[in-house]
């Protein structure tokens, strides 16, 4: 267990400081978080000192990257940290569900599948500054709530808390849990007392933190924030696909294939080494709607509603599949535990299971370590330039040709220095001593000089003005 929780750690948090903000929501949500600590306004989320129309989420993702930022300072890992343990204690609560539910071979086995899953770690979430990592969290524990409710009924009172973070967290995302919870309720039968009244005070525990907020960011704006919320966040994903974010109906299958396939091809593996005694009864199982298991119900209809509800949106983005891989790792562990534990086999097929746990394993491992230096890494991108270069920028006016909205944050948030845009003519034109500018490797221009910059950072430089020239 210590292993495998170290491990989903390892993965969460190594050379997180060394991958680059990604453009727009990651950078977005950056944004918002440093314009709250200035401004303290914590009931609107601004974007350039202007209210936030585009991002049109309530802030609880904002109040924890803002806080984080103040309690850590202000770096690109405390920016993650709120996702790093998000991501983390899912793999917890999954291990010990699983354990509990399921088995402990199939607990460990899950968790170890969850922390090593491309998905879950790299796609908007684990790694990143964006709020999918605590949402699939929440949804899990409300997962998770249902199926401890029918021997503890009043363990659905933990709903309301949950369904509030949801929420405040992911606005209309709301609908999910609210979905799952009445096709779980109304499908067993339970004495009014030990439903009703839980359910009462989940609700009132829902509505208390979320109608604070709602009347606070009412008095900002009135309806403008929550009919954004309601027809694009709603509506118009449902209806359109946005930014050109289409797909087939199989799009989520897709993605899962493309990015889970080592471990795919270990619950396959199991199916062919260890063949049950009756794949009907084993196919009848996977008709959860029909059995009298609460586990497997709660289970089934998660995956279901996970997967179809966003296969039916017009707009389509892989990490809309981030709150089934919890369930799908759980999945593949009670697979491998059914393996590895079967008496009777063949001791070769067990040799060969534990080969296929392994390379699973090591494909899943190299796939994080190629993404994250082959596409984050610092030394690719210009904001590793001004990253290494910190302090003799501080303070300074830092120059580009043109600035998207991550390098603007790592400038002005993390740098501490006033970015402007320019072209190269003008900056010879018009630039100081104390003035620098940012351009690709391949510019360049008789009177600038390169600055030396600490590291390996091949595709962009930082450059000055040649001393013995005085700007015009």
């Amino acid at each position: 267990m210590a292993a495998v929780l170290t491990l989903g750690a390892f993965n969460l948090a190594w050379g997180l400081g060394s991958e680059s903000l990604t453009e727009w929501d990651e950078s977005l949500y950056a944004h918002s978080a440093l314009e709250m600590l200035a401004s303290g306004n914590l009931a609107a989320t601004t974007i350039f000192g202007e209210l936030d129309y585009f991002n049109s989420k309530p802030p609880l993702n904002v109040w924890l990257l803002a806080t984080s930022l103040r309690v850590f300072g202000p770096s690109l890992l405390s920016l993650r940290l709120a996702a790093i343990a998000s991501a983390w204690l899912t793999i917890v609560v999954i291990l010990i569900w699983g354990w509990r539910r399921v088995s402990p071979v199939a607990g460990l086995f899950a968790a170890l599948v969850l922390s090593t899953s491309f998905g879950f770690l790299q796609l908007h979430s684990g790694r990143s500054a964006n709020p999918d990592a605590l949402l699939t969290l929440l949804l899990v524990l409300i997962v998770v709530t249902l199926d401890a409710a029918a021997a503890r009924p009043w363990r659905r009172v933990w709903l309301g808390p949950l369904l509030a973070g949801v929420f405040l967290l992911k606005g209309m995302a709301v609908v999910l849990p609210l979905l799952l919870i009445a096709v779980i309720e109304t499908r067993w039968r339970v004495p009014p007392r030990d439903r009703w009244v839980p359910l009462a005070i989940a609700a009132v525990l829902a509505v208390l933190p979320a109608g604070a907020w709602v009347v606070a960011r009412w008095r900002v704006d009135r309806e403008l924030f929550f009919g954004q919320m309601f027809f694009q966040d709603f509506i118009g994903l449902s209806t359109t696909a946005l930014a050109n974010q289409s797909g087939s109906p199989l799009f989520y299958l897709n993605v899962l294939l493309e990015h889970q396939y080592e471990w795919l091809i270990a619950a396959v593996a199991v199916g062919i080494l260890y063949r049950p005694a009756s794949w009907r009864s084993s196919v009848q199982r996977l008709a959860f709607w029909r059995g009298n298991d609460r586990f497997i119900t709660v289970v089934g209809c998660w995956i279901a509603i996970a997967v179809v509800v966003p296969s039916m949106m017009q707009t389509k983005a892989a990490w809309y599949l981030n709150p089934v891989y919890p369930v799908f790792a759980l999945a593949v562990g009670a697979a491998l535990s059914y393996g590895f534990t079967r008496t009777g086999a063949p001791r070769d097929h067990r040799a060969l299971l534990v080969a296929v746990i392994v390379m699973a394993t090591l494909v899943a491992e190299s796939k994080l370590f190629w993404y994250s230096n082959h596409y984050r890494t610092l030394d690719l991108s210009s904001q590793g330039v001004l990253l290494a270069e910190a302090d003799r920028l501080r303070g300074a006016r830092v120059y580009n040709t043109s600035w998207d909205l991550a390098d603007l944050f790592v400038v002005r948030g993390l740098v501490q220095a006033e970015p402007e845009t320019i072209t190269v003519g003008e900056f010879v034109q018009r630039s100081g001593p104390r003035d620098f500018i940012v351009l690709p490797s391949t510019v360049t221009h008789p009177l600038l000089i390169r600055i030396a910059v600490k590291g390996n950072y091949g595709l962009y430089q930082l450059v000055r003005m040649e001393a013995e020239v005085q700007p015009r």
